[in-house]
């Protein structure tokens, strides 16, 4: 299980990819499958970059 760096619930069907910030080579966002699909604002927890 892993956390959605959006929303904070612990999820088992989720989406993880690396940071798109081109400056960051370590941050990993997490999102689960209701955030995914609604489009909910996530942040890297590494740099801080948002997007949709």
């Amino acid at each position: 299980m892993k956390t959605c760096g959006t929303c904070g619930r612990l999820v088992l069907d989720y989406a993880e990819f690396p940071c798109p910030n081109p400056g960051d080579d370590k941050g990993v966002i997490i999102r689960c499958k209701f955030c995914r699909e609604n489009e909910n604002t996530y942040s890297c927890p590494e740099c801080g970059f948002t997007g949709p």
